[in-house]
């Protein structure tokens, strides 16, 4: 965990402004920043450069804040062993599920067939379709069982395999695009407003977007199924972009599930504004309060502002206990205190 120069660290998800200026409002009022963005090294000729994991709108917020640094974890896409045990992030995908009280499968057919080439397919073929990079997305519709329709764009045979994600990935968007300004879907995560709406659209995970549109808990129609992206790409996308929205993924594109986030740092934003302190002066202090406390590690995942399924570990206070006690009880998660290995942990990343 380090603290490094903003300038440094590079997106590689388009940010929202309206989510930018609702953090930037939280952090100003906390005078905090509660955990660090994960990242993961970009090689360039010898310079030090980061890719951000998750965490494009606390990067973006603090640059609008005027932060020249940011609190950072890092780590990687290969094999990490932290103690005894062995980590590795896991990359996945966002779906994009449709569904609503007044969803026609038909009419959301019809709408992306105004642009792209639509033709209806087996569910076989569909998935070979997204891993040769063949298609723009696959649509599966529910009717009286599962329906599988390829999307696809005729540039996309001119163009070269690795040369595609970037062109896919902002075809999707325009998809999004679509179905909002001419279907009048909205945007809406929370399940208890998607009972009474005519129309929404929200993201989960591949493995779930599935299994939701069998279920219909709550009125599931589609789902866009989009191509896997690959570390790789997202370091690629991330160097080449600069920080710039337009020239990286659009979001909610990839899903990290990084093993052993750290919550709870706790960084004080007037410690990432500049200054007469060395970088080298900012990380020696972050060390230092985090050598105070006890560093408390939950080995299945847990609910706190979202659902975490990979191990996450928390800071906490070195002498009181009650309240990771309350926490673990809240959420039902069992938990364990890395003993002596507080400042362990820090130099390892």
């Amino acid at each position: 965990m380090k603290i490094e120069e903003i300038e440094n660290v590079f997106i590689h998800e388009k940010v929202m402004e309206r989510e930018t200026k609702k953090l930037i409002r939280d952090l100003s009022r906390a005078k905090y920043i509660w955990n660090p963005v994960p990242v993961a090294p970009i090689n360039e000729l010898g310079v030090k450069k980061w890719v951000i994991l998750d965490g494009m709108h606390r990067k973006a917020a603090l640059s609008n804040m005027g932060c020249k640094y940011i609190p950072t974890f890092h780590t990687d896409y290969r094999d990490m062993k932290i103690g005894r045990r062995n980590y590795k992030v896991k990359l996945k995908s966002w779906y994009r599920v449709l569904g609503g009280r007044n969803v026609e499968v038909e009419e959301i057919i019809e709408s992306i067939r105004n642009r792209f080439q639509v033709e209806k397919i087996s569910a076989e073929t569909a998935l070979r379709s997204l891993d040769l990079r063949n298609t723009i997305s696959v649509l599966v519709v529910s009717k009286q069982s599962l329906e599988y329709f390829l999307i696809t764009d005729p540039v996309l045979k001119e163009m070269k395999k690795d040369e595609k994600i970037l062109f896919i990935n902002h075809r999707i968007g325009e998809i999004e695009l679509k179905l909002e300004r001419e279907m009048g879907f909205t945007y809406e995560p929370r399940p208890w407003k998607k009972i009474n709406l005519e129309k929404w659209i929200d993201f989960d995970l591949e493995e779930k977007a599935l299994e939701k549109l069998k279920g219909k808990p709550y009125n599931e129609a589609a789902v866009l199924m989009v191509p896997k992206v690959k570390p790789e790409e997202v370091k690629e996308v991330a160097k080449k972009g600069c920080n710039v929205s337009e020239k990286v993924f659009i979001r909610k594109t990839t899903r990290h599930e990084i093993p052993l986030r750290p919550f709870n740092v706790n960084v004080p934003i007037k410690a990432l504004m500049s200054g007469w302190k060395t970088l080298e002066q900012r990380n020696e202090e972050l060390k230092e309060k985090l050598i105070q406390k006890n560093l408390w590690i939950w080995d299945d995942g847990v609910i706190l502002d979202r659902e975490y399924k990979e191990p996450i570990s928390i800071f906490g206070p070195k002498k009181e206990k009650g309240w990771i006690k309350s926490v673990a009880k809240l959420t039902g998660k069992k938990f364990y205190r890395v003993k002596d290995n507080c400042y362990l942990f820090i130099q390892a990343n």
